[in-house]
């Protein structure tokens, strides 16, 4: 009986010690809650247009869907993510429309899709949304692609106090 006992202890400090391992990485990738209001800091943004007019990203996400509205001075557009796997028809944060599917992948939400150009052609479109772990900022990092040229922007939104 006092084998078995010690054995059963062993065996349980061997899962508890694997537990104690496991649980920081599956909690490095459970999808974080990007809900709330974020401005754009120019500073820490790349490439932007000159002069351009405060930009404010509102965020509201639950357990099936993220919606974004990106408000650029007067102007807003609305992007809603499905994290079903089933594809979200989107305007870009450049005005064009866009279709994509959206997965969580090593705590980001990654969203892959085409996106129609003013010619009618159309670009393989890949946005990658990651939120600090402390939650202070949001990077946003959007390719486009045509076969032969790719842009990538990246641009860092720090969350507005909510007051």
């Amino acid at each position: 009986m006092n084998g078995r006992m010690t054995r059963l202890r062993r065996a349980l400090a061997v899962v508890i010690a694997a537990a104690a391992l496991v649980a920081p990485a599956l909690a490095a990738q459970a999808p974080r809650d990007l809900s709330g209001s974020w401005r754009l800091d120019p500073a820490l943004s790349g490439p932007r247009p000159t002069g351009q007019p405060p930009v404010v990203l509102i965020v509201q996400q639950d357990a099936d869907r993220l919606t974004m509205e990106q408000r650029v001075g007067d102007k807003s557009t609305t992007s809603t993510y499905l994290f079903d796997g089933s594809p979200s028809a989107t305007t870009s944060s450049i005005g064009r429309q866009a279709v994509g599917k959206a997965r969580w992948e090593k705590g980001k939400l990654v969203v892959e899709g085409a996106e129609k150009t003013p010619s009618g052609g159309s670009l393989v479109l890949r946005v990658e949304i990651e939120c600090s772990v402390d939650g202070s900022t949001l990077v946003v990092t959007e390719s486009r692609d045509n076969g032969s040229t790719r842009f990538t922007s990246r641009s860092v939104f720090v969350r507005e106090s909510a007051d």
